[in-house]
């Protein structure tokens, strides 16, 4: 696995999804809101749904694409579009069991997500720290434990 490679892949199609999505509600909040079953008839419901579903959808973007183009935030990137995905799924999830089976496009939402939030799982868990493998077995002088825990600077390097 190159972990850079697909942390790269990740955060770019990350970009693009959540960038089509608040383009998509930043322009037409209303067509939006009806693609989702409801119709928002209010300027406060515009407002957020340009606001939730548009602006915090491209800050989301615009991070995995910091993410994509700087080693240096790709972990970051990667652990925030992990857990952002993880807190949609959770509430959707919630949603299943408290209010029932939402449409189609909203169980594809969701599929995506836990997928996404598995993808990202994943790719922070195949990140070696060459420290790590380094120090395994040495002891840590104060305490007697192992070392291989700490964490090292530059530890987004092998998501290069």
């Amino acid at each position: 696995m190159n972990v850079g490679r697909d942390a790269r892949v990740y955060l770019g199609l990350a970009a693009i999804g959540f960038g089509i999505l608040g383009v998509q509600a930043i322009l037409g909040p209303g067509s939006v809101g009806r693609s989702l079953g409801f119709a928002p008839q209010t300027v406060s419901s515009l407002s957020e749904i340009r606001a939730t579903y548009g602006g915090l959808q491209l800050a989301i973007a615009v991070l995995a694409v910091v993410g994509l183009l700087r080693v240096g935030v790709r972990l970051t990137a990667v652990a925030m579009v992990m857990t952002v995905c993880g807190g949609l799924a959770v509430g959707r999830a919630v949603s299943l069991v408290a209010d029932g089976r939402p449409s189609g496009m909203v169980i594809a939402f969701w599929a995506l997500e836990v997928t996404t939030t598995i993808s990202g799982a994943a790719l922070m868990r195949s990140r070696r720290d060459p420290s790590a493998e380094r120090c395994a077995g040495q002891r840590h002088r104060t305490s007697g434990q192992s070392d291989h825990r700490r964490p090292t600077p530059g530890a987004d390097a092998d998501f290069s």
